[in-house]
């Protein structure tokens, strides 16, 4: 349980920050 929580964690993670990174370019790209 405690290496899926892990793994699950390193994900949103990842995800979060591809969001971000995403965002990042839209704004840049409506400026």
């Amino acid at each position: 349980m405690l290496r899926g929580n892990a793994v699950i964690s390193q994900v949103t993670v990842i995800i979060n920050e591809a969001l971000d990174i995403r965002n990042r370019e839209s704004s840049v790209r409506e400026c």
